[in-house]
């Protein structure tokens, strides 16, 4: 599975749980594994093995739940997993410039180009952009004006 299936699925469940909770433009980002787990199985997004959903979903706690069926269901919704919870790095070690105002970039800031209060996703890769942190700031929740 290449990063661009995980981003879609990624974006799936985020949408799908957002409609599920009513919480079209908040930050997800206290989702726990469970919840995203859940709204996998829930939706039918992704993989759904009947073997790993029965041994997640027994006991009492998602943590304290049974390993997946197998190394390679394993590694499937890890990736997922860090989608929700590791950010990319920024631009993968290149020098390049600011978005904004295209002067290199000392202070990394992580930017949403279309604000989650917006209706932008937040865990999704298509929608995350290192900018210096002072035009961060000054860009604040607006929106693209291309839009």
């Amino acid at each position: 599975m290449d990063t661009r299936e995980v981003n879609e699925v990624c974006r799936q469940i985020e949408v799908a749980f957002r409609d599920d909770t009513d919480q079209r433009n908040v930050r997800l980002n206290s989702m726990t594994a469970q919840e995203v787990f859940g709204t996998m199985v829930k939706h039918r997004l992704g993989l759904c093995c009947p073997e790993c959903t029965a041994k997640k979903m027994r006991g009492d706690s998602y943590r304290k739940a049974g390993k997946y069926c197998s190394k390679q269901h394993s590694i499937y919704y890890r990736k997922i997993m860090l989608q929700f919870y590791g950010c990319p790095q920024p631009l993968s070690g290149s020098l390049s410039p600011c978005p904004s105002c295209f002067r290199p970039i000392h202070d990394f800031s992580k930017d949403h180009i279309r604000p989650v209060t917006k209706g932008g996703l937040e865990f999704d890769r298509e929608n995350i952009q290192w900018m210096c942190l002072p035009c961060n700031i000054r860009k604040s929740d607006s929106v693209p004006d291309d839009d």
